[in-house]
């Protein structure tokens, strides 16, 4: 009775373990691309490895550290129509950065639409986000004095692709 269940367990792992090449990764880079339609951006990584994955009807989620769609979620949330192909007009300057009280996002030229921003954790986590009006050119976040002190990525939505940089909170 023993062997028969014990044949079946064995012949269950050995072909799932050929179903899934596990992949080792050692670090990771704030790269984006768009997939199926779907844009994917700032994976934060560190050595983790990829065993396998799950799909949904709107996702799928790789095994590990590194999860893709955290721009996506800023750029669903933005509730902003952005061409995601269209190279940048607006260039961004984050400061100070290191930041400890009040955060300032110079952008080169006014914006044409209005401007999403949110700062997540390094877990994903969304610690504060916010709209500012049409015509923006220097935004004010005084807002980071509430962050605990640690590293979050910052998104800021608008014309063009998103930008995305990571901030430190003393």
């Amino acid at each position: 009775m023993m062997k028969p269940l014990l044949t079946c367990f064995l012949f269950f792992f050995a072909t799932l373990a050929k179903a899934q090449t596990p992949l080792t990764t050692t670090a990771a880079s704030g790269s984006s691309s768009t997939v199926n339609g779907l844009y994917y951006a700032e994976i934060i990584g560190q050595s983790s490895v990829v065993a396998g994955t799950g799909n949904t009807a709107n996702a799928v989620v790789f095994q590990g550290f590194k999860q893709p769609g955290l721009m996506a979620l800023s750029v669903q949330s933005s509730g902003l129509k952005v061409n995601l192909n269209e190279v940048n007009p607006i260039s961004y300057l984050v400061y100070p950065n290191p930041v400890a009280n009040q955060l300032y996002i110079k952008l080169s030229v006014p914006s044409t639409t209005r401007s999403y921003v949110a700062i997540y954790s390094l877990l994903g986590v969304l610690a504060w986000s916010g709209y500012f009006p049409e015509g923006t050119q220097l935004i004010s976040i005084p807002q980071v004095k509430t962050l605990i002190t640690g590293k979050y990525v910052l998104h800021v939505v608008a014309t063009g692709s998103p930008f995305s940089t990571i901030l430190i909170k003393e």
